[in-house]
């Protein structure tokens, strides 16, 4: 009998959707049954009660008693506290997606999480690119435990690159900040107070989203006076914001792979206990406006115009001179000193952050050229080469998890 795996996921979290997508995949590779449970709370606060399921059920107890799934995976347990999914699982094996803050390591539950060193460093290093030697955090409102993570995470990268951090004082207006507008007003008054320029990383981008509005209100250019990063990639925030907002994009397919496969492991082996928590490093990041400090307007118009246009069919160089509304010759030139590189290699690293995004999300090197732009998957493997010194195959064996 092929065993079965329970899914316990929030509603309504694309990212949740992403781990899920990896779940699948590594449970049909494994010959695993996959059912799932999207879980919400009543306006009450009180407990969790599931929305939409696999199998027909309205609380998470009923679904795991009717299942009877021989181990749980539990992803994004920020609204579910991992003492009220054990509660619900029992005796069953558990692997939370993200780690379980609060909880001593037991034979219970094992995790897997983002790493957020590597995450951290990777903040630094691009807020670095604008020029800035200060740098903040802006803090996830409610303050759970993985905010002081990344924030910690943070500061110790900026100090051990001799560069100036500056702590988010919520005690600016007294109380902690209960609603929207009070919590507006501290924010203005810690980024009014900043020193500029500074590089702000925000716990995720609905916070990065927040701090590019009370920029707005208080006159303070982005990215030139505060460059701004966000955390997560999620395009319906990112590319609505003005500036759009550059943000680091985690893997969270690779974070439900790693969820099934480590549960795999487990009940192959019961008597070794849970394997030991693995950390997944983020697929990178994606630049947009709010940290892409040029001198020329012109060309930071044209790399958003890249970004944006980059993975349609036939998009081409003279589309981008066409929108610089100027010679050839004269765009090429202006391009190259002022971005370094020219306008064909720009359209090319565009198409290649995505496509290797696609490729360790289990995606083939057709699937890949097809979606990304390219002309031919012979053409995407000869740009892949150029740039990577490796083929396709090559690179994606050394970078999947």
């Amino acid at each position: 009998m092929r065993k079965k795996v329970l899914v316990i996921l929030p509603s309504g979290f694309a990212h949740a959707q992403l781990a899920l997508a990896g779940v699948h995949e590594t449970a049909r590779a494994l010959r695993w049954d996959v059912v799932s449970a999207e879980y919400g709370r009543k306006q009450d606060g009180g407990n969790a009660v599931v929305l939409r399921a696999t199998l027909a059920a309205d609380t998470i107890s009923s679904i795991v008693e009717t299942t009877a799934p021989d181990g749980i995976i539990v992803v994004c347990a920020e609204n579910l506290s991992p003492a009220e999914a054990l509660k619900h699982a029992r005796r069953i094996p558990v692997v939370f997606v993200g780690r379980p803050f609060g909880m001593r390591q037991n034979g219970r539950f094992t995790y897997v999480r983002h790493e957020t060193e590597t995450t951290a460093a990777m903040a630094v290093r691009h807020l670095s690119l604008t020029g800035c030697e200060d740098f903040a955090f802006a803090p996830r409102q409610g303050n759970p435990p993985w905010n002081n993570a990344r924030a910690e995470a943070f500061r110790r990268c900026v100090e051990q690159t001799g560069k100036r951090f500056h702590r988010f004082l919520a005690a600016t207006r007294g109380s902690a900040p209960s609603t929207m507008t009070v919590r507006s007003a501290i924010l203005r008054d810690w980024l009014s107070a900043l020193p500029k320029p500074c590089g702000i990383l925000a716990a995720t981008d609905i916070e990065g989203e927040e701090v590019l509005c009370e920029c707005a209100r208080l006159g303070i250019r982005v990215p030139l006076d505060i460059a701004v990063l966000g955390i997560d990639d999620s395009a319906n925030i990112c590319e609505s914001t003005v500036p759009t907002l550059s943000s680091i994009a985690l893997d969270m397919h690779a974070n439900g792979r790693a969820a099934m496969a480590m549960l795999a492991q487990w009940t192959a082996s019961p008597e070794k206990g849970p394997p030991p928590p693995r950390t997944i490093p983020p697929l990178g990041i994606t630049r947009r406006a709010s940290t892409l400090v040029l001198r020329d307007w012109r060309i930071a118009a044209a790399l958003e115009f890249i970004r944006l246009h980059a993975y349609e069919d036939g998009f081409a160089p003279r589309d981008v001179v066409r929108h610089m509304a100027m010679s050839r010759s004269h765009a090429d030139q202006l391009f190259r000193a002022v971005a370094g590189r020219s306008i064909l290699d720009e359209i090319h690293a565009a198409r290649l952050d995505r496509a290797c995004a696609l490729l360790l999300s289990g995606k083939s090197a057709s699937f890949a050229s097809d979606t990304c732009g390219f002309s031919s998957v012979v053409d995407f493997r000869r740009v892949f080469k150029r740039r990577f010194g490796m083929t396709v195959r090559q690179w994606t064996l050394k970078n999947r998890h």
